[in-house]
């Protein structure tokens, strides 16, 4: 497996300043899309310098209309208890993401349950796969939702993103977004509808994506809080490094 880093991971936002410090990404056309508009911290900052680098994108969002502060700290480092205290004192939400790999070969398989059917999605069901992620979407803002549809449609025609639909019994059950690169397939929005969740659903999903990419590594990141993260551990995936963010709305 080739080394696969928090570097690999997507990033819908455009770089527009890299930094000594810090990489600046934004991205006006998705600006209510958190993950299209961060700092990104090469070496831990200390208190004083964080506020300052706070203050200059709480400013750089307000010019803009954006509202949310949000940052990425260096990978498999600790937050200083400092800056950890004034997080949390000044109500950011400080989450623990982690990575994890796979090779296919190594996914437990088994047979797709009952009823269920993967599809990749095209011109056909991509009105039913924007509809679940539309559901999904909107209680996280009508702004930010739209923007994701457009989003998502840009993606279809994009060979570089794969969008798998899976379908219980006939009826839209859940999806998956695959990014494929040369050397590894970054594994995205893995989601299963609530109802329809400990049927095998996402097992069958991640296995299509498996059967997809047979010679490259699957690569995700997972809430350290989430469960799912447990649910990957169980199908083989290993854990590369963990990454502290924190963001303000």
């Amino acid at each position: 497996m080739i080394p696969i880093t928090f570097h690999h991971v997507h990033t819908p936002g455009s770089l527009i300043e890299n930094h000594r410090d810090y990489r600046h990404y934004h991205s006006m056309e998705w600006k209510d899309h958190f993950d299209s508009n961060f700092i990104s911290f090469k070496q831990m900052p200390a208190p004083d310098y964080f506020q300052e680098i706070e203050a200059y994108l709480r400013d750089f969002h307000r010019a803009r209309g954006q509202k949310h502060l949000k940052f990425h700290f260096p990978p498999n480092t600790e937050l200083p208890l400092a800056l950890n205290q004034y997080l949390h004192s000044t109500l950011y939400d400080v989450s623990v993401m982690e990575l994890y790999a796979i090779r296919p070969d190594d996914f437990p398989r088994k047979k797709d349950p009952e009823g269920c059917d993967i599809q990749r999605v095209d011109v056909e069901n991509l009105p039913a796969f924007l509809a679940m992620q539309l559901e999904q979407d909107l209680p996280l803002g009508e702004a930010y939702a739209a923007q994701k549809q457009h989003m998502l449609e840009q993606q279809f025609y994009d060979a570089s993103f794969i969008q798998l639909i899976a379908y219980h019994h006939g009826r839209p059950a859940g999806f998956v977004e695959l990014i494929a690169g040369d050397h590894a397939v970054e594994m995205d929005n893995l989601f299963v509808h609530d109802e329809l969740q400990r049927k095998g659903i996402g097992h069958a999903l991640q296995q299509f994506a498996m059967n997809l990419f047979p010679d490259k590594a699957i690569f995700l990141v997972a809430d350290q809080e989430d469960t799912p993260r447990d649910m990957y551990r169980r199908q083989n995936y290993k854990r590369l490094g963990f990454q502290y963010t924190a963001i303000f709305q």
